[in-house]
């Protein structure tokens, strides 16, 4: 148990328990505007080798930090920390505490995301700046219902060794784990582009606030193979609002942009995601071919 400094008030670090927490973090995300909800964090926190902490103090929540990992690199997911803590060391005893567990659990390697306003922890903790990301999204463009032949190209549990296959060939490692939770998640559904029988290109629709759906785990042989099935979801769910994380200046946020995305406002002064690295991650996730953000 640490000093709280700005109220004199004390708080402990332990593990998040999602029935007593979420709905103070959904404040936390609806503070700062983030679109997310209970399934995002749910998948992150399902992985075998997760680790998700909060600070709490008496009743109250504090912040908190999800992670988890793909191999031994440890993605840092989220932190978010209540305004009237952050001139106190829950943010820093939420950092130390969380990378403490993940190292006992294998972790030698991370991976983290930052706006330009929270990149601060990165540069001290000598991360390494690389690639970055951009929110786009898209208003609905109709009152029309959920075109029925998107159901022909929809995917299932009986497509998972192929979903995985093409999910490695993008980010560079398997992520069986990972793609199982999500199909598994009655708020995300995947779809898919074949050629002569193969799964040639595949992206999920992941539910989000305000009936959003982001575009999410996009990929594909190449961005020729994406487009037939970008095509189809774009406007069969045309009374939809999209959302999308893509590769700052990649073939897909090109493309988003020629379909009338744009950049959140709220957004726009915080923007672009920066992806941090520390350690040997090697080349997972730094494939030309990855083409949207999937970490959380």
């Amino acid at each position: 148990m640490m000093s709280w400094n700005k109220s004199r008030k004390s708080f402990q670090v332990i593990p998040l328990e999602m029935d007593r927490d979420y709905l103070a973090i959904d404040q936390l995300f609806e503070s700062e505007e983030w679109p997310f909800i209970r399934a995002d964090l749910e998948a992150s926190h399902s992985q075998p080798r997760s680790t998700a902490l909060v600070a709490r103090s008496d009743q109250e929540l504090l912040g908190f930090f999800a992670t988890h990992h793909f191999d031994d690199i440890g993605y840092l997911d989220m932190m978010i920390v209540c305004p009237n803590a952050r001139s106190s060391h829950v943010a820093r005893k939420l950092y130390f505490e969380t990378t403490r567990q993940m190292k006992k659990k294998g972790m030698k390697s991370w991976v983290g995301h930052s706006t330009n306003d929270s990149y601060r922890m990165f540069k001290f903790m000598r991360f390494q700046p690389g690639q970055s990301f951009t929110l786009l999204a898209r208003e609905p463009l109709s009152m029309a219902a959920e075109t029925e032949s998107l159901a022909t190209h929809q995917l299932s549990s009986g497509d998972l060794d192929s979903l995985v296959a093409l999910d490695q060939e993008v980010f560079g490692t398997s992520r069986i784990d990972w793609i199982t939770t999500l199909l598994g998640q009655p708020t995300t559904r995947f779809f898919g582009h074949r050629q002569e029988g193969e799964l040639v290109a595949s992206l999920s629709t992941r539910t989000r606030k305000q009936n959003a759906i982001c575009l999410d785990c996009i990929n594909g042989h190449s961005m020729e193979t994406l487009i037939p099935l970008l095509d189809r979801i774009l406007s069969g769910m045309s009374s939809r609002r999209l959302e999308c994380f893509a590769r700052t200046d990649s073939a897909l946020h090109h493309y988003l942009l020629q379909n009338g995305f744009t950049v959140p406002d709220f957004f726009a002064p915080i923007g672009p995601l920066v992806e941090w690295r520390k350690g040997p991650t090697g080349n997972v996730g730094l494939s030309s071919k990855v083409l949207s953000l999937a970490w959380f």
